[in-house]
């Protein structure tokens, strides 16, 4: 029996699953590509609900057309938008969009923040 690896890229440019052997030879790949929403310039945002079901999308293809069994999946590994983020409720539902990495409208208070400590707070919150 064969074991593999699925790498996941939830990239500014698109969604990406990768399911690799051992070897590292690439099994197959999955794509998923989403709008960005720029409501105003420097803001970068995708809706989290389109981001969440992209994925799910992205799963079931790359395990349906790969020919392989989830049980067969040793590791994933998972990247995601650098320095984005999706707020979520108590029930794990976004709140809002994500807001992507390349959005810049917080700029001036990650740079606040850095000098009044309350980045180091966050940092071990997260």
């Amino acid at each position: 029996m064969s074991k593999y690896l699925m790498g996941i890229d939830n990239g500014c440019s698109m969604i990406k699953y990768i399911i690799f052997d051992l070897s590292g030879n690439e099994i197959y790949v999955a794509r998923r590509r989403l709008p960005l929403i720029i409501p105003q310039p420097g803001m970068t945002e995708r809706n989290a609900d389109d981001v969440w079901n992209a994925n799910i999308e992205a799963i079931s293809e790359t395990i349906n057309k790969s020919g392989i069994f989830p049980e067969d999946i040793l590791a994933i590994d998972l990247t995601g938008y650098g320095n984005g983020v999706c707020f979520i409720d108590k029930d794990g539902k976004p709140t809002e969009n994500s807001i992507v990495s390349t959005d810049s409208s917080t700029s001036n208070y990650l740079t606040k923040w850095g000098k009044n400590g309350v980045e180091q707070k966050v940092y071990n919150l997260t």
